[in-house]
């Protein structure tokens, strides 16, 4: 792994992503949140469903990449022609919320545990919903070769 520009902007995104978990459980926003956990588990199933139709659209989009390399932290997480580089960024994003957020809970107490957790479940769900979709979009994707911000010459990888 070469630690390009595009891999320090990804960790400061998801180091931003971590500070912001330290306000998540604050009293104020629990008080104020109306998330449970039937809401957690929704959350979680609709990030997955949610980002699958999301990026179906996306692969039949023309101003899309002919080809998709799968996610890397070496590559601009903003290519717009590559939703798979924003949607990955974001998961680490949400991940770092969420386990920041959980990790406040030792002193916060549990009554903000919903929402710490829902976080995760967004992190994970993304996540998910990215491996998934290199998987049902095989003919989009090509291979792992990072070739700084431009697009991979090479045709879908052959799995």
């Amino acid at each position: 792994m070469r630690l390009n520009k595009w891999f320090w902007v990804r960790v400061a995104i998801t180091a931003i992503g971590g500070l912001s978990g330290l306000s998540i459980t604050s009293p104020s926003n629990v008080e104020s949140s109306n998330v449970d956990w039937p809401a957690a588990l929704l959350i979680f199933l609709f990030s997955i469903v949610g980002l699958l139709i999301v990026l179906a659209v996306q692969a039949l989009n023309p101003r899309s990449a002919k080809v998709w390399r799968e996610p890397s932290w070496e590559v601009n997480p903003f290519l717009f022609a590559e939703p798979l580089q924003f949607s990955h960024c974001a998961a680490y994003y949400f991940l770092a919320t969420g386990t920041v957020a959980c990790a406040t809970l030792l002193y916060r107490g549990t009554t903000g545990a919903p929402l710490a957790v829902s976080l995760l479940a967004v992190g994970a769900g993304v996540r998910i919903a990215v491996r998934l979709s290199a998987f049902l979009f095989k003919g989009k994707m090509g291979t792992r070769k990072v070739d700084g911000d431009a697009m991979s010459q090479e045709g879908p990888a052959r799995l």
